[in-house]
């Protein structure tokens, strides 16, 4: 007999923790640019990276992935959210049709705003600041949701 596939979450409760907003007002509270994001965006010398930079911050910081991996599970990005950022930078949104041509472009911006960000992969050390941070909602549920969601917090 099979061994039966564990399944963390719901597909109802990826898309609650996952899900990259439509709506005018969450877009506005999740993807608004920083002065620093601004400031490292500037430097890049065409639109097209200009906008997809924007692009992997916003992703960066929810639903905390690259451009790379939203692009590889959900096949594209909303174009809400590109029009959002392309807003914001005073350009066309058609420009990102030409991001990353070169695939090294996005994973050379995708490092550089985890620079910026501070963002570094977890290391063995992090468990005990992460066990902690589960142990408190994990005691009131054994359910992943709430559980995944007081540790965003």
């Amino acid at each position: 007999m099979p061994a039966r596939e564990h399944v963390l979450f719901s597909d109802a409760e990826r898309a609650t923790l996952f899900r990259i907003p439509n709506d005018a007002d969450e877009l506005a509270r999740r993807f608004t640019l920083e002065k620093d994001d601004l400031s490292l965006i500037g430097e890049r010398r065409h639109d097209r990276n200009r906008l997809g930079m924007a692009l992997q911050f916003a992703l960066i910081r929810h639903p905390g992935m690259t451009l790379a991996q939203v692009l590889q599970i959900e096949g594209s990005v909303p174009g809400a959210l590109v029009i959002f950022l392309a807003r914001q930078l005073s350009l066309d949104p058609s420009v990102l049709s030409d991001y990353a041509t070169r695939s090294q472009t996005m994973t050379d911006h995708a490092r550089l705003i985890a620079e910026a960000l501070g963002i570094r992969p977890a290391v063995r050390s992090d468990v005990a600041l992460m066990i902690p941070s589960a142990e408190r909602p994990a005691a009131a549920t054994d359910a992943a949701l709430p559980i995944a969601t007081a540790i965003r917090a």
